[in-house]
C-alpha cells in the first residue's frame, strides 16, 4: 500500500477546510471606490504682497470638488433567516496630492487670549487635536449587526443623525462639500476651530480636527417598517468622574413613500414611479470637553444643540429639496452664545441622462457682541450621467455676503473669542477645512468648478 496516497488526501482536504473562512469572507467583502477630481476657479480671494492686500482669482486641481474621493469596505455575513453580521469602513482619499484620510489643516493649537468674563477663562492653547497621517477610517468605521424584524444595530464610528437628515434633503444632495453651507454650517464640517476642538466625543481627533459630521465611540440603532425610519445614535466620550462631558446623543425619524428616490451618490429616481416624497427631522446634542467653559477648577460642561428638518417632492421630471438647520451654543462667557441657521432650497429638471440644479441657500451666524454675518449663495450645477458609474458635472456659484467683511471685532466682553476663531461664512476656499473666513474688503465671490465623477464597486 502506498502511504503516500492518503497523506496527499489529507493535505487535499485541510488545504480545503483552510480556504473556507477566506471564501465566506471574499463573498462578504465589497470594495468601492468613488472617485472625483476637477479643476477650480474662484474669484475675489485675497492676495498679501508687499504693497498690500488686493482680490485675486485662483485656478487649482483639486480632488472632490464635487464628492469626496473615498475608499471601502463592506460586508454580511448570514447569521440566520433574519440576522446578519455587518460591517462598513470608508476612507477619504486625496487623488491630486496622494494623501489618506482627511489629514488637511489638522495639526497645531488654537491660541486664544483672557477673558474678561466672570469666571475667567485661562489663558493659552487650546489642547492640541491630533495631525494622524494614519488615520486610516476618516469616514464610516462600524460593525454589528442587521435585522429584517427588530432593526439594525452597531458599535463605532457613524455619521450623526442630523448628518444623514442633509444627505436625504440638501438641493446638492450634500455635495461641493468645500463651499456648501449645509455641508459646512448644517451638519458641521467647518464649525470652527474652537468648536470641533472641544465638542463631541474625541474631541482631540474629530476628523483629525476639522469635523463633528461624524462621533466616534458611538452606538447606533435603525428601524425601519413600511416607509418609517427612526434612527438613535450616542456617543459616549470616556471621560473619567464625569460622564457629562464630550457626550454625544442625537435622535432622527423621517418617512420615505412607496418608490421614493434613492439617496445614493447620484440621487437618480425610481423607474416607472412618477411621484415620490421623503421627510427627516433629526436633533442632536454635543457636550463640550468641560475644561475650556469656566475654570480649570470648575470646569462648566456647555451643550451645543443641533437640528434639521428637510423634505423632498419628486413628481415627473422635477425634483423639489428643502431644508432649515440650525445649531445653538448654551449661553456661555466662552462660546458667546453661537448661533448659525442655514435654509435651503432647490429644484432639479431631470432630462434623459441630464440633471440640472437651481439652489439657493442663506447662511446667518450670530454670537454676542459680534456683528451678525450673512451670506447668500446661488448655485446651478449641470451633470451628464454617461452611465450609471460614470459622469460629468460642472458647478457655478455666486456668493453674496449680506454683511461688512471683517474678520474680527474687539469686544470688552468677548476679546478671547472672534468670528473666524468661532468659524465664519465665506468667501470660501475650495481647500478649506477648518472653518471659513470672512476676508477684509471682499464683499461677494464666484466659484465654478468642472469636473468628473466615477463609482467601481467589486
Amino acid at each position: 500500500m502506498d502511504v503516500r496516497t492518503p497523506i496527499k488526501k489529507l493535505g487535499l482536504a485541510a488545504a480545503l477546510f483552510a480556504a473556507l473562512p477566506t471564501v465566506a469572507f471574499a463573498q462578504a467583502l465589497q470594495v468601492f471606490v468613488f472617485g472625483d477630481a476637477g479643476v477650480v476657479a474662484q474669484s475675489d480671494k485675497p492676495i498679501t504682497t508687499a504693497k498690500g492686500a488686493s482680490p485675486g482669482t485662483s485656478l487649482s486641481l483639486n480632488s472632490g470638488p464635487w464628492q469626496a474621493s473615498r475608499l471601502g469596505f463592506r460586508g454580511k455575513f448570514k447569521l440566520n433567516d433574519d440576522f446578519d453580521a455587518w460591517y462598513d469602513a470608508a476612507t477619504t482619499i486625496n487623488l491630486t496630492q496622494g494623501l489618506v484620510g482627511n489629514n488637511s489643516n489638522c495639526s497645531g493649537t488654537v491660541t486664544v487670549t483672557t477673558s474678561t468674563a466672570t469666571p475667567p477663562v485661562t489663558s493659552g492653547p487650546i489642547p492640541a487635536y491630533a495631525c494622524n497621517q494614519f488615520f486610516l477610517f476618516d469616514r464610516n468605521a462600524f460593525v454589528g449587526f442587521s435585522s429584517k424584524t427588530y432593526g439594525n444595530l452597531t458599535f463605532g464610528r457613524h455619521p450623526t443623525v442630523v448628518t444623514e437628515t442633509i444627505w436625504v434633503a440638501d438641493p446638492l444632495k450634500a455635495n461641493n462639500g468645500a463651499t456648501n453651507p449645509n455641508v459646512r454650517f448644517g451638519y458641521l464640517v467647518a464649525p470652527g476651530p474652537i468648536v470641533f476642538a472641544n465638542f463631541g466625543t474625541n474631541p482631540g481627533n474629530n476628523n483629525n480636527g476639522v469635523a463633528l459630521d461624524r462621533q466616534s465611540n458611538s452606538a447606533r440603532y435603525i428601524y425601519t417598517n413600511t416607509g418609517f425610519i427612526g434612527e438613535a445614535l450616542v456617543g459616549l466620550g470616556g471621560v473619567t468622574g464625569d460622564r457629562s462631558r464630550n457626550l454625544y446623543a442625537g435622535l432622527m425619524l423621517g418617512y420615505d413613500s412607496d418608490g421614493a428616490a434613492s439617496h445614493g451618490p447620484t440621487d437618480r429616481p425610481v423607474e416607472n414611479v412618477p411621484a415620490a416624497f421623503s421627510l427627516r427631522a433629526a436633533g442632536q446634542m454635543f457636550n463640550d470637553n468641560g475644561t475650556m467653559a469656566g475654570t480649570a477648577a470648575v470646569p462648566n460642561v456647555v451643550s451645543m444643540y443641533s437640528w434639521s428638518v428637510g423634505g423632498v417632492g419628486r413628481y415627473g421630471p422635477f425634483k423639489l429639496k428643502l431644508t432649515y438647520s440650525g445649531s445653538n451654543i448654551d449661553n456661555d462667557s466662552y462660546y458667546e452664545s453661537l448661533t448659525t441657521k442655514v435654509a435651503a432650497a432647490g429644484v432639479t429638471y431631470l432630462y434623459e441622462s441630464l440633471d440640472l440644479t437651481l439652489a439657493a441657500y442663506n447662511v446667518n451666524r450670530k454670537m454676542t457682541n459680534q456683528p451678525i454675518e450673512d451670506a447668500t449663495k446661488i448655485y446651478f450645477v449641470p451633470e451628464w450621467y454617461w452611465t450609471k458609474n460614470f459622469w460629468l458635472y460642472a458647478i457655478f456659484d455666486y456668493e453674496i455676503f449680506n454683511t461688512p467683511a471683517v474678520t474680527t471685532v474687539a469686544a470688552p466682553a468677548n476679546t478671547h473669542g472672534t468670528a473666524q476663531n468661532l468659524g465664519s461664512i465665506g468667501p470660501i476656499d475650495a481647500s478649506a477645512t477648518g472653518g471659513n473666513v470672512l476676508d477684509p474688503g471682499v464683499k461677494n465671490s464666484f466659484y465654478f468648478g468642472l469636473g468628473l465623477s466615477f463609482i467601481f464597486t467589486s
